[in-house]
């Protein structure tokens, strides 16, 4: 073959091979926009994390290479990463991907997350300075599906409410009651303030503890009262064991007390027309906890795996045996376009009724107030990461206090007038 014929067959070879290879790229489809609804899933689940993946992946993608984020020498590490390095390369191989938009998502995303990072850090640093403040989230009315007994059934609050977006903290509790009775006054945030002239040691913005059921109720009554608020506890019939009080979280009514003296400051004593701040009924901490937030899950507001739960909670793998300032784990639930923080771990938070058995009606469920046995949800400091991902209530005897149980208020929002 001489030299022509040999460069005509090279030539004709090169356009074939062209041809073919322009047929390929014509025959893929545009996966940008599934990708990078992936690589979103993948950062959620933190299967990629944004300061070490998504960095080198801009780097790639700025040098004109698109490349894996994970590594094949990172697939050893779990066998989620091995199967998702393998499904990201055979999506890249098999589809057309403009290297262009997903350069500037992953830019995008990149400083986003930065941004919520230094926000996070200067919130915290003002938290230290000023301490936490009482703050109040508008959670509105609606049908939801609550848990009780095993069964699930279909319950309607039919009063939007507002709902703290923290717990109770030792400063917030001392403001009020001028002692600190938590057992975690001492660690790394802990200080001396001065409320009406008495040093009170403490950490003032970890969650207060160590407190009873109805200490928690004379605090909330308090509350009111200072916001110029029909209190929603009437306990003045009740007689309290000597040498309990509220202000030091140990009040226990008598022995033979079974809550039928307690009344409720509203029309025919329900719990949901009281004008004061007061408890959380478990129906309201359901509605929150379960409903409001995705409700294609079972279990809390967003879908929590073992992974990333030590973003959003303090318990047993991440507390160190010990409560930490409210609002200062990574992430927060955002829930109808507020934030709440520490509705799993850090403590358990006391709520106003004891669900039990059926109830009267579908409408604002209302499980046994007249008892001495309270509920608690969403976990604390102490416990495991299965308690933390399931939905779990605990009931405790009102007069019991502990280290891994504490609060937050809730108030009634009614077309009043006066609310």
């Amino acid at each position: 073959m001489n030299f022509i014929a040999a460069l005509f067959l090279f030539g004709s070879v090169a356009i074939a091979q062209n041809q073919q290879d322009l047929c390929t790229r014509l025959m893929k489809v545009d996966g940008t926009s599934s990708l990078i609804a992936y690589f979103s899933m993948l950062l959620e689940n933190r299967i990629i994390k944004e300061d070490v993946e998504v960095v080198k992946f801009i780097e790639g993608l700025e040098k004109g290479i698109l490349i894996n984020p994970i590594l094949e020498k990172d697939t050893w590490v779990s066998s989620a990463s091995y199967i998702h390095h393998e499904e990201i390369q055979n999506y890249i191989n098999s589809t057309d991907i403009n290297e262009n938009k997903i350069l500037a998502w992953a830019k995008s995303i990149l400083k986003e997350r930065l941004r919520v990072q230094v926000k996070r850090k200067e919130t915290r640093t003002e938290t230290e300075n000023i301490h936490q403040k009482i703050e109040l989230n508008f959670v509105p009315a609606g049908e939801f599906e609550m848990i009780y007994w095993g069964h699930k059934s279909i319950f309607k609050l039919t009063n939007s409410f507002e709902m703290m977006s923290t717990l109770v903290t030792q400063k917030m509790w001392a403001e009020e009651m001028k002692v600190n009775p938590a057992k975690f006054t001492k660690g790394a945030h802990m200080t001396s303030v001065n409320i009406n002239g008495k040093l009170i040691t403490m950490q003032p913005d970890n969650p207060v503890e160590n407190i009873t059921w109805w200490s928690a109720v004379v605090f909330a009554n308090r509350v009111s009262e200072k916001m110029g608020l029909v209190p929603a506890y009437d306990i003045s019939e009740i007689k309290f064991k000597p040498n309990t009080s509220a202000e030091k979280g140990t009040l226990d009514p008598e022995e033979d007390y079974y809550g039928f003296k307690l009344k409720i400051n509203a029309p025919n004593g329900d719990i949901y027309l009281a004008e004061g701040y007061r408890l959380p009924t478990e129906a309201e901490m359901q509605y929150v906890l379960l409903n409001l937030g995705d409700k294609t899950s079972q279990v809390y507001p967003r879908i929590i795996t073992e992974s990333d739960l030590a973003d959003y909670a303090w318990y047993r793998d991440n507390s160190g045996g010990t409560t930490h300032p409210v609002a200062t784990t990574a992430k927060s639930f955002v829930i109808g376009g507020g934030d709440y923080h520490d509705l799993l771990g850090n403590v358990k938070e006391w709520g106003h009724d004891s669900l039990a058995g059926a109830f009267k009606s579908s409408d604002n469920p209302v499980g046994i107030e007249y008892s001495t046995i309270r509920s608690t949800e969403g976990g604390g400091w102490d416990d495991y990461n299965k308690a933390m991902l399931s939905y779990q209530s605990n009931y405790w005897n009102a007069g019991f206090r502990g280290d891994f149980v504490g609060f937050r208020l809730v108030r009634t929002i009614k077309n009043n007038g006066k609310n």
